[in-house]
């Protein structure tokens, strides 16, 4: 008995001696074999012993190989401290310091098989990667690194550098890390775990700004987990930090200002009990968002784009991608230009908002999109237009088809100075891409002007086919109301239209950015009246032929009569402009031709450059009646017979029109009778000249019947006439010959046509007595 007390005794007294020896070799073993439960193989370490209740290990070295990878670890010193109970008790350490730890993970290229099915998971507890799950695996109350650098490399891939801090506990982890990628540093972030399942996550740039905070909640329910995430982003600096990542290609755009802010919500299974792709099914997500930005686009036709989104969207793998934006919702394209067209801005609105289910059937709500533009401006047109709407229906995402309802109300433009009427537009679009179909009406707001246009579109092909016909217009309509839209500054109050209709339908391809295309123009039956001026029957064709940046036009006109004090009949021109539009258009006539006088006026051809004009050509008439022509005045008692012939050598240039050492001739013999009146007979009995000249002409037969017509830019004409012939009843027909200078201008001849009074005048200048 006495023994067995003493040994019992001994052993109260021997345990705890060898239990608090032992408490190094413990601790050790605690480090080792928590080394091995995450994988780490032969540890290599030396220990030392500073106190009974701390280790040091000067070094410590540790690998890790997998089939596609060769992790190495390397710190030290470590320090460990422990609660003896604890380490007893519960082989749990107090505390771990590590002023330098390094791990380097080597990708060897090799691949893992994957697994043959996707039921690999199945079963797996995704509980266990919560945080308050694996901050159970902390080696210690309280793990310190003061540095660590993580090296991540390998064959055909970046080399990755993350040196941060760690301090780590069972309730939570704090950590800051500085990323460097192929020795260019990226950013250092910010991550805060705890053991309620909450996190933070917060990226820093190089000014100590933070750009991007996620602040983050993990909860479980009826067997689901659900991640809260409230997210806030600085655009501009985190896309800056985005560029220096290895992407592989360059972000062409840059944002001056932007913000994005929302609420995540994701739910899935707490397990993968069947496979994955089940899993998948599960998983849903939620999220409220907000965005604006100013963005610089890399393209040269348009600068900038201003974005003003908000909106949900939601995503399940079985129900789709829902997206709803607000109608507070817009993007504005800023600084838009082609050519020397510029826009100032064209913002697109949703005034009812948008939604939109992306699944199998890819479906749309029907929504509508007003384009607003501002500014439109060009050097030599003006455009303004109101805001168009347009409402698109059977939408279908997946085969991007849709259909569209256009409303434009009001277009006012001003080409080349000439201001159009104002339009209004309406149609519908056809979009099955990636050809797009489009039926259009035009019609002017003040006048009777309504067009038809189609416009098909094959956007693989990059081709773009348009036709449309304008509704027969008449001319005979308000004057008032085309004056605006006319090339002059006002209308005559004596101009007036007294009939006539117009009409033009065209088509025009564009193809690989070239435009070519045709234009038929028509205007009929068309009378005028000015002053004293008649334009009756007029008929004029053309076609204007687009192509690329040259415009022609080439047509016919056709005039059945022009009364401007001598009768014009049956004039026809044929006619072509070249380069329209540009400092070196040109007018090349072909067909000039009439009928004057019972005879034909007709030029040869000839062409000019209209800015500065210069053209010579011949203008014959053939055939011409003396009678005819001395009929226009209807003065009394004048009359004649013949056929005359005139040729015309015409030059235009920057001074005017001039005619030198024009002709015109008798074709063959030809009579003149004069009867004066009482006031020339009167004139006659004391002018024994003039009284002979009047005897002759009473009844005269001409054999030769000349004259040289010469007239200048002012307007000044010069006949020099020459007439010889006999009167059969005067003087035992005696031969006369006459030479009389005319000298007048032509365009108050014209106005005036007083041929007789001038012939008169004339013959008095001829045979007055000083």
């Amino acid at each position: 008995m006495k023994k067995w007390l003493a040994t019992s005794l001994v052993l109260l007294i021997i345990l705890p001696v060898l239990a608090y020896t032992s408490l190094p070799g413990i601790a050790k073993y605690v480090v080792e074999q928590w080394l091995l439960e995450q994988g780490f193989q032969k540890p290599v370490f030396t220990v030392e012993y500073p106190s009974p209740k701390a280790l040091l290990i000067s070094e410590l070295r540790v690998e890790k190989i997998t089939d596609n990878r060769v992790s190495k670890l390397s710190a030290g010193p470590i320090s460990i401290n422990y609660d003896p109970w604890d380490l007893l008790l519960k082989g749990e350490l107090s505390r771990i310091e590590i002023p330098l730890a390094e791990l380097d993970i080597e990708m060897t290229g090799a691949q893992s098989a994957p697994p043959e099915e996707d039921t690999a998971l199945s079963g797996f507890d995704l509980i266990q990667l919560l945080p308050e799950q694996w901050l159970d695996f902390a080696p210690s109350k309280e793990l310190v690194i003061g540095q660590l650098s993580i090296h991540w490399h390998g064959p055909e891939q970046a080399d990755f550098r993350f040196t941060g801090n760690v301090y780590l506990t069972q309730e939570q982890l704090l950590t800051r890390v500085m990323t460097t990628i192929d020795d260019k540093a990226i950013a250092r972030t910010d991550l805060i775990l705890d053991d309620l399942n909450r996190m933070q996550f917060n990226i820093i740039d190089d000014a100590n700004t933070t750009t991007l905070t996620s602040v983050g909640q993990f909860q479980t329910k009826d067997g689901r987990i659900q991640f809260s995430l409230l997210h806030d982003i600085n655009l501009k600096d985190t896309l800056e930090i985005a560029k220096r990542l290895p992407l592989g290609f360059e972000i062409p755009l840059s944002i001056t200002q932007g913000h994005y802010n929302g609420t995540s919500h994701i739910s899935f299974p707490d397990q993968i009990r069947d496979s994955l792709n089940r899993w998948l099914l599960s998983l849903d997500i939620d999220q409220d968002y907000s965005l604006e930005a100013q963005v610089q686009l890399p393209f040269k036709e348009a600068k900038t784009t201003s974005l003003m989104l908000s909106g949900n969207t939601r995503f399940n793998l079985a129900s789709g991608l829902n997206i709803e934006l607000s109608k507070q919702s817009h993007v504005s394209l800023n600084q838009l230009h082609y050519d020397n067209w510029r826009l100032g801005k064209l913002t697109l609105h949703l005034p009812d908002g948008l939604q939109a289910n992306i699944d199998q059937s890819s479906n749309a709500k029907p929504f509508k999109l007003i384009v607003e533009p501002e500014n439109l401006s060009h050097p030599d047109h003006q455009i303004t237009l109101q805001p168009a709407t347009f409402s698109i229906d059977e939408i279908d995402l997946q085969k991007l088809h849709a259909t569209i309802d256009i409303q434009l109300p009001s277009v006012k433009a001003k080409v080349a100075g000439n201001q159009l009427p104002p339009v209004t537009l309406q149609g519908k679009s056809y979009v099955r891409w990636p050809k797009v179909d489009t039926a259009l009406a035009v019609s002017a707001l003040d006048l009777p002007l309504h067009t038809a246009i189609s416009i098909a579109a094959n956007f693989d092909k990059q081709i773009i086919d348009a036709q449309w016909r304008l509704k027969e217009f008449p001319l005979a309509t308000d004057l008032s109301l085309l004056a605006p839209y006319l090339p002059v500054k006002e209308i005559p109050e004596n101009f007036s239209i007294q009939r006539g209709n117009y009409t033009h339908n065209g088509r025009f391809q564009w193809f690989s950015g070239r435009l070519d295309g045709t234009i038929n123009h028509a205007i009929t039956e068309l009378d005028i009246n000015y002053e004293q001026v008649q334009l009756l029957n007029t008929e004029l064709r053309s076609t204007t032929y687009l192509r690329g940046d040259r415009i022609d036009d080439k047509g016919t006109l056709r005039i059945k009569t022009l009364a401007v004090g001598l009768p014009l009949e049956n004039i026809q021109i044929d006619y072509r402009l070249n380069k329209i539009g540009s400092p070196h258009t040109i007018a090349d006539v072909s067909t000039l031709s009439a009928q004057l006088l019972g005879g034909t006026l007709a030029a040869e051809p000839f062409y000019t450059v209209l800015s500065d004009p210069n053209l010579s050509t011949n203008i014959t008439l053939r055939e011409l009646s003396l009678n005819a022509l001395l009929q226009l005045e209807r003065q009394p008692g004048l009359s004649g017979e013949g056929i005359l012939d005139v040729n015309l050598p015409l030059r235009l240039n920057h001074q005017g029109f001039r005619i030198t050492a024009g002709a015109l001739k008798s074709r063959g013999p030809g009579m003149i009778r004069y009867q004066p009146d009482g006031n020339v007979k009167a004139l006659a009995k004391n002018n024994t000249g003039l009284s002979l000249a009047l005897d002759a002409l009473s009844n005269f037969r001409y054999r030769v019947l000349n004259a040289e017509v010469n007239y200048a830019p002012n307007g000044a004409l010069l006949l020099k006439t020459q007439l010889s012939g006999e009167n059969p009843d005067w003087n035992n027909g005696q031969a006369v010959n006459f030479s009389v200078n005319i000298q007048e201008n032509v365009l108050k001849l014209l106005k005036t046509l007083q041929f007789a009074d001038n012939l008169t005048e004339s013959i008095e200048k001829r045979y007055r007595k000083p």
